[in-house]
């Protein structure tokens, strides 16, 4: 299978523990690392559907665009140590996914990487040349059985002082609402 492949070289994010970039055909071995990890096996079967490296070159290297970010997290040494997914729904509004590797997680990586989301949200999506310039409104939808990610996601809407809609029901009619899962809002 031939792949075409995008240069996104200068598109980087850093916070103050982290490097933030696309996701390229070269981190390959580490997408299957976080992807072989239990807990986010159970979340994101759509993995399963298709060989694993054919669904990561094709859904996810190659559909990468202004409307579809789909990034590695890195900290300064360039260990990779996680995924953030974000998809463009409509004017300011961005469905949020994520994950970290077992190792990685409670250290307050995903804290600092959102909180930078919410607050230099223009920086963020020029840096990645996104479709628009504003973030008004991040959604997570987040199993149940998840209370880390529904903690830390009420933690930093109260800590900024953002608005956060819960619902057990989606907020947009393009998504069905699934039994066991909660959408979070965050209106910055």
């Amino acid at each position: 299978m031939k792949s075409k492949t995008k240069a996104f070289s200068s598109e980087r994010v850093y916070t103050n523990r982290l490097i933030v970039e696309r996701l390229r055909a070269s981190d390959f071995k580490f997408f299957r690392n976080i992807t072989g990890d239990p807990i986010v096996w159970k979340y994101f079967k759509e993995y399963r559907q298709k060989q694993l490296k054919e669904y990561f070159l094709e859904e996810i290297v190659e559909k990468q665009s202004p409307y579809n970010l789909s990034l590695v997290i890195r900290k300064n040494d360039e260990t990779p140590i996680g995924i953030l997914s974000m998809y463009f729904l409509e004017s300011g509004v961005w469905l949020v996914e994520y994950a970290l590797l077992e190792i990685y997680r409670s250290h307050g990586y995903m804290t600092e990487l959102i909180e930078y989301i919410c607050t230099r949200s223009e920086e963020f999506l020029l840096t990645f040349r996104a479709n628009t310039t504003a973030i008004n409104e991040l959604l997570f939808e987040v199993p149940n059985d998840n209370t880390k990610s529904s903690k830390l996601i009420s933690k930093i809407s109260q800590k900024l002082g953002l608005h956060c809609d819960i619902s057990m029901t989606s907020f947009y009619n393009c998504f069905k609402s699934k039994t066991g899962w909660t959408w979070y809002r965050i209106k910055l």
